[in-house]
């Protein structure tokens, strides 16, 4: 029998695109509710028995004459009527021997792909079985596919009346000027560039390198984002307190984690304080800045308090959930240091107490106590499954030392 997947759209609500947004923009938040979708209609169309469902599409931008190179954005999907993914491949397997599928359709009864111009609704196509020795594999290539904007979660009206909500902008990468240099906040909904505040002077900085006279015309384009935004107060990841997610450059080329995560910022303050960012002490200096802002040790140096440790992990570690003094319900009344509720990771930092008897804190009595609490927390941590890390005050720690002895067990080594 033919088993029909029904690969069709319905408006996206902001809700879906929340569950998925971030430093990545509307664009890759669009592709991931619609693999989600697809993926939940193959379940549909063929049950929970299938052994793989992989979902590629890419890139959603608007296409037409006059709109502006800016990243996915509503008001320019509206101007354009629609928003285009490309590279759509579905890949299904299943057992050799599934019972009730003989073939598979894929349909977009919603959906248009457009040939030479024209929109074709109701396109439907047999998906390419390869027979391979231990399943059966459906496979449907696409060269792309378009949805209506009136399917984004915005209207026109919407648009229009934007305030431009501080937890929907983003840090807009189309160029490397605009990922190493400097952080320009994008508008998903309305479109329009914002520098925060704390960054004043950066634009007069870059206006001043641009000079029509000796022909750099190229590099006003290259900066051309941060010359359209408007400042606006406390809006990036410093003023917020919110570790970046997005990685400044490929770590083949080292650095440390601090630096590949924060690079926009340790160039922001060493421009700020006069730094002459192409010499190498400078820039160590710059950062050093940075690290003082966020409050971990400079580089070089050590940890002297677990409240270091805990910003560097953050640091290090952006985008995963971190709780601090986390009491979770197996441990009772005694609490981690810090806690990855998600990868069932806690840390610990033992300070001097945890080692040996130290007077302020109950000298010999008070270091039996704080062995027996230990000990019981390692015991109550293996049976709860988490993996319990320990770093001791007089160990040499490093961002290095941090990253290899965690990432291990956070699946980022």
């Amino acid at each position: 029998m033919n088993t029909t997947i029904e690969v069709g759209m319905a408006p996206i609500t902001e809700e879906e695109v929340v569950v998925h947004f971030g430093e990545q923009g509307l664009s890759d938040s669009l592709v991931s509710v619609l693999r989600n979708r697809i993926r939940r209609q193959v379940e549909s169309a063929i049950g929970r028995s299938f052994l793989r469902c992989e979902v590629q599409l890419y890139g959603g931008k608007v296409a037409g004459p006059g709109l502006p190179t800016k990243p996915l954005n509503a008001r320019d999907a509206h101007k354009s009527g629609w928003v285009e993914f490309s590279g759509v491949k579905v890949t299904i397997d299943t057992e050799r021997d599934h019972s009730g599928v003989s073939s598979l359709i894929y349909r977009a009864p919603l959906t248009t792909r457009r040939v030479l111009g024209e929109a074709v609704w109701g396109n439907e196509q047999h998906l390419q079985e390869k027979p391979l020795k231990t399943k059966r594999r459906f496979v449907i290539k696409d060269s792309f596919l378009t949805m209506p904007s009136d399917f984004l979660p915005w209207t026109k009206e919407q648009v229009g009346a934007c305030v431009c909500p501080v937890e929907w902008l983003f840090p807009e990468g189309r160029s490397t000027a605009s990922v190493r240099e400097y952080v320009v906040w994008f508008c998903p909904i309305c479109g329009k560039r914002y520098l925060c505040a704390c960054a004043e002077g950066l634009k007069e900085y870059y206006k001043n390198l641009v000079s029509p006279e000796r022909g750099d015309g190229q590099l006003n384009i290259l900066h051309q984002p941060l010359f359209e935004a408007e400042l606006r107060a406390d809006i990036c990841h410093l003023c917020r307190d919110v570790p970046p997610t997005r990685q400044a450059y490929d770590p083949m080329y080292g650095g440390s984690r601090i630096k590949l995560y924060y690079l926009p910022y340790i160039n922001q303050l060493g421009i700020q304080s006069g730094l002459d960012m192409l010499n190498k002490e400078h820039k160590r200096e710059a950062e050093n800045l940075l690290r003082d802002r966020i409050g971990v040790p400079r580089v070089g140096e050590g940890w002297v308090s677990e409240t270091e440790l805990y910003r560097t992990i953050r640091a290090i570690f952006p985008g995963r959930r971190i709780e601090r003094e986390a009491s979770p319900d197996f441990l009772g009344k005694q609490r981690f240091d810090i806690y990855f509720p998600d990868e069932g990771v806690a840390v610990e930092y033992q300070g001097e107490q945890h080692a040996g008897p130290v007077g302020r804190f109950g000298g010999r009595s008070g270091h039996e106590r704080a062995v027996e609490r230990d000990q019981s927390k390692r015991e109550k941590a293996e049976k709860a499954g988490v993996q319990l890390v320990e770093f001791w005050y007089y160990e040499k720690i490093t961002e290095e030392k941090v990253r290899k002895r965690l990432g291990k067990f956070l699946g980022d080594e």
